[in-house]
């Protein structure tokens, strides 16, 4: 997985002041505001062959990313629980 956590980023890249990003499949800019959920449903929508691949090469990494999204949603529960 890349330093910022989410495989979103093997797709897109950040322009230079951060405000939006550029899918490096097609060159699609989406604004960016510091959540992936916009660059990963483009990615699950228009580069769904290359995501299932990427999945297939590295299963791991995937296996990680879950992990880490269900702890978030888990921390997230206990907060509204509060």
């Amino acid at each position: 997985m890349s330093d910022e956590g989410s495989i979103a980023w093997r797709f897109f890249m950040k322009s230079n002041d951060l405000t939006q990003v550029t899918c490096r499949r097609c060159q699609k800019s989406l604004k960016f505001s510091g959540s992936t959920s916009g660059m990963i449903h483009h990615v699950r929508t228009v580069h769904t062959d290359e995501l299932k691949t990427l999945q297939a090469e590295n299963p791991d990494d995937f296996l990680r990313s879950q992990r880490a999204n269900a702890l978030s949603c888990e921390n997230l529960n206990e907060l509204l629980v509060l």
